[in-house]
């Protein structure tokens, strides 16, 4: 081959070459770019579109479409973020809003103990969280969470996220002395992840409490009780009939 064709070869491999290194750096700016108008999009309208998440897709779990809160408008949610903060948590601690829930996710490692005993100096926080809880009018829902990996003093992960709930809820309880009724504990497992289980990274956030607060509006149920008229009665031929008004609100 003469030294003209090799230098020809060698400046189209090169023009290759800068070309390919193009179109990688013109894709990670395309994913940056998408990510800022997803988070623009969820700081303006508290949204993201076609049920898309800053989170992102799970494998085993459905789209977790939460999205960051930035503007708190209730009182209790607004004493708990300052306590979180003040408490030097808001690395470890996440609040989220989901329509009308408020989320807030708590990493295993930052409750819990190697025995799974809540750590005594995270004591403090949640018995201010209860006492700003206790004043609201909030339902309380606690979840836990696994990922994939069984744990061998469980007979699968949906008993230990359960007893990983029970633990918190027993805490509120007889510690944060807040009302039963308004408590209630699930266990998801490793089914509902927040990212895929393929790092110990993403294993570590999979693992964790979620506690959702959230109101019942009864003023919804009010306005249509009230638009509904009182059922009616008939006979024909032995039968009694029963006709109910406004059944299509």
């Amino acid at each position: 081959m003469k030294k003209g064709e090799i230098l020809l070869q060698i400046s189209l491999y090169m023009i290759l070459l800068c070309f390919f290194i193009y179109l990688n750096s013109y894709a990670e700016i395309s994913k940056k770019k998408g990510a800022a108008v997803l988070r623009s999009l969820t700081d303006v309208f508290s949204f993201l579109p076609k049920g898309q998440s800053p989170i992102g897709e799970t494998k085993r779990g459905e789209l977790i479409s939460e999205t960051p809160m930035k503007k708190i408008k209730s009182l209790e949610m607004r004493e708990i973020r300052r306590l979180i903060i003040f408490s030097n948590l808001e690395e470890e601690i996440e609040i989220y809003k989901k329509g009308r829930q408020r989320i807030i996710i708590i990493p295993d490692d930052v409750l819990f103990d190697e025995q799974y005993k809540i750590k005594t100096k995270v004591f403090p926080f949640f018995k201010k969280m209860c006492k700003i809880l206790s004043k609201s009018q909030y339902s309380i829902k606690i979840e836990g969470h696994t990922d994939n990996i069984p744990n061998p003093n469980f007979s699968n992960n949906f008993e230990f996220s359960a007893f990983k709930a029970l633990r918190l809820l027993r805490f509120f309880i007889n510690i944060g002395n807040i009302n039963p009724h308004r408590l209630s504990a699930f266990g998801y497992g490793e089914y509902r992840p927040l990212v895929p289980n393929n790092s110990p990274e993403n294993r570590s956030k999979n693992n964790r409490i979620q506690i959702i607060l959230y109101t019942k509006e009864e003023t919804d149920f009010k306005k249509i009780n009230a638009l509904r008229k009182p059922p009616t009665f008939f006979r024909f031929k032995n039968f009694i009939f029963k006709i109910f008004g406004g059944e299509g609100l």
